[in-house]
C-alpha cells in the first residue's frame, strides 16, 4: 500500500545544514513582516532567507520567525549586539534549535491506516514513537503525524 502512496517527507533541519546559523526570533508585534526582518537582521551581516510563521488557518503572523545567516560569524554578530527591538517591541532572539529525529509525514491516501503507516517505518528502520495528530480532510485528504525514528530514512 505504501509504494503507491506519494510521501512528502520533510526532515527539519536535519538535512539542511543551517544549525549554526539559524536564529529563532519570538515576540514579534503582529505587524512586523518578512521584509522588515530582513532589512533589520541584515545589519548583522547578509541574510539567506527569512520565514515569518503564518497561522494558515487566519492568515495572521504567529509573531516568530526564523532568520538564516549566510555565515555563521554573521548569527554571532547578531548576538553580540544585544537587545533587539523591532517594531518599537523588544524581541526575544536565540540559536533556532532543532527538534532532533522529528518528521513531519503528509500527503498520504485517505484510505491508509494508522497500521499501514507503522508497518512502511518498520521496513525503513523503524521509530521509537508514532503519533497522529489527526486526519485533516480539507487539507488534500492528508493524514498528518510526527515520528521520532530509530535511523532517519534515506530521503
Amino acid at each position: 500500500m505504501m509504494a503507491n502512496t506519494t510521501l512528502v517527507i520533510a526532515v527539519f533541519n536535519l538535512l539542511s545544514g543551517a544549525e549554526d546559523r539559524k536564529l529563532f526570533v519570538g515576540g514579534l508585534s503582529w505587524e512586523t513582516r518578512e521584509p522588515q526582518l530582513k532589512e533589520y537582521f541584515e545589519r548583522f551581516g547578509e541574510v539567506e532567507s527569512v520565514n515569518l510563521k503564518m497561522d494558515p488557518m487566519t492568515g495572521k503572523s504567529r509573531c516568530f520567525a526564523f532568520v538564516v545567516y549566510k555565515e555563521p560569524a554573521h548569527l554571532q554578530r547578531a548576538f553580540a549586539a544585544g537587545e533587539h527591538a523591532i517594531n518599537s517591541k523588544k524581541v526575544d532572539v536565540k540559536r533556532a534549535r532543532a527538534k532532533p529525529g522529528k518528521i513531519f509525514v503528509g500527503g498520504l491516501k485517505p484510505d491508509m491506516t494508522d497500521e499501514d503507516i507503522r508497518t512502511h517505518f518498520e521496513q525503513v528502520g523503524g521509530y521509537s514513537t508514532l503519533e497522529f495528530a489527526g486526519r485533516n480532510w480539507g487539507a488534500g485528504n492528508a493524514i498528518k503525524g510526527s515520528l521520532s525514528p530509530k535511523s532517519i530514512p534515506t530521503l
